[in-house]
């Protein structure tokens, strides 16, 4: 979580200076990685297993986060 932090830090600071569209592109990207790490953590989890989004919530929201990434990455790579 900490390099996706980073990661994104950089490319924060890239964009700002160049206004790339590939810089924006890869920062959506390793900001739905981050997320997807966030709802995939087993603290996540631990905390929500009193609650009526115990069952079944980490896993969809993740792999959603990760497709999203991936459409991106996809779509920057092609342009």
């Amino acid at each position: 979580i900490v390099l996706l932090i980073s990661l994104i830090v950089v490319y924060a600071r890239t964009y700002r200076q160049t206004r790339g569209r590939f810089s924006l592109g890869l920062l959506v990207i390793f900001s739905s990685f981050l997320f997807q790490e966030i709802f995939s953590s087993p603290l996540l989890s631990h905390l929500l297993e009193h609650t009526p989004f115990a069952v079944g919530f980490a896993g969809p929201i993740a792999d959603t986060f990760r497709i999203i990434a991936y459409a991106i990455f996809l779509y920057i790579s092609l342009e």
